[in-house]
């Protein structure tokens, strides 16, 4: 609003001692202001465009006094102005403050094994997880996961704790949309866990009502065997390797719990830090099937490490095998492979809306 009242004052004084502009001059000057808004165009483009068209269009009808000729032509700069601020007002927030309120809620002695960073981890990726490259649709963008009945999915249950957590950040930061909270919450809690730096893109939006919920069944599940989880994954069109990056980092940290996913126990001693031991445990470790009530799942000789029927699939199947083991040899390079596959993952859906720079 300041800018706009600026721009007013300012056309009005020119008005008083500069002649009417032609059609042409004012062509000119609206497509050198525009041009220099390239870098924050990229996502409305076409809106800003044809406000341009509908400014020159008025402008050459109107038959008007030459004051209010630059009365017209300030409104019209504004408009251009205007677009792009409101495409990137999502992208006002004070992500520096942010990140660190983040952090600063992340350690809590009572909850788990002492950090809700595991499960602000599963929130993230079971927003985004949801993506399907063959039908456009889920993702991140909307936080659709707010809304039941795809917050009730059974994949989902628990994560209304990590919601919760995080209220407090939205409260006091009521600029940053739930869809960003959400991932940058997990960017903090996977580097605060001694993980990969990731980039965070912000301007993702949030949906009103459920009408963009997608369907259940979209998640993996770790009961399933090595065709499930290439299903699931080459839907959101991720590869081989980025699929074994994403699930033992998903599992490199936290528990599973009986009252949601019905499974029980740590992947690794260490459920609060970011390494590559679940691949280690993995392949080094014995698993046996675990006897008890519960689902299937796997044990090792002390009872206390669990994987899953799908994280055995990455140590049978000859394909993941391999990533496997070079991610147990190399956690340097587990880490980039993780932080490229982690970003593209949480940006699928919404690229176009995104800023172009990480914050």
């Amino acid at each position: 609003l300041h800018f706009i009242l600026v721009m007013f004052a300012t056309a009005r004084r020119a008005s008083l001692i500069l002649a009417r502009p032609t059609s042409r001059s004012f062509q000119t000057t609206v497509r050198r202001t525009f041009n220099s808004q390239q870098a924050n165009r990229s996502v409305k483009a076409l809106e800003v465009e044809q406000s341009q068209v509908l400014a020159v269009h008025a402008f050459r009808n109107q038959q008007r006094s030459g004051s209010n000729y630059y009365w017209l032509w300030a409104a019209a700069a504004g408009c251009f102005f205007v677009a792009p601020m409101k495409i990137w007002h999502a992208k006002t927030a004070n992500f520096k403050q942010v990140r660190q309120d983040i952090e600063d809620i992340l350690d809590d002695p009572d909850y788990d094994d002492g950090s809700f960073g595991p499960v602000l981890i599963r929130l993230a990726w079971h927003s985004s997880g949801t993506y399907s490259a063959f039908d456009k649709n889920g993702g991140s963008n909307g936080a659709n996961m707010r809304h039941a009945p795809e917050k009730d999915h059974g994949a989902n249950a628990g994560l209304d704790v990590a919601r919760e957590k995080l209220e407090s950040i939205k409260k006091k930061h009521p600029e940053i949309s739930y869809a960003d909270l959400y991932i940058l919450a997990s960017i903090v809690a996977i580097e605060a866990m001694g993980g990969p730096k990731i980039s965070f893109r912000p301007g993702r939006t949030d949906t009103k009502d459920n009408k963009l919920c997608t369907p259940d069944g979209r998640l993996p599940d770790a009961s399933k065997g090595r065709d499930h989880i290439r299903a699931i994954f080459y839907r959101m069109g991720l590869n081989d390797e980025e699929m074994v990056a994403l699930i033992g980092g998903g599992h490199a940290i936290g528990r599973c719990h009986t009252d949601r996913s019905g499974f029980s126990g740590p992947w690794t001693n260490s459920p609060t830090m970011f390494t590559n031991d679940f691949f280690v445990q993995l392949l080094e470790n014995e698993w046996s099937e675990k006897k008890w009530d519960g689902p299937t799942q796997y044990e090792d000789k002390s009872g206390e490490l669990m994987m899953l029927p799908t994280d055995l699939e990455l140590r049978d199947d000859p394909i993941f095998r391999k990533h496997s083991e070079k991610f147990a040899e190399d956690e340097d390079y587990f880490f980039e492979v993780f932080a490229k596959a982690y970003e593209k993952l949480v940006n699928m859906g919404c690229d176009d809306i995104l800023c172009p720079r990480a914050v």
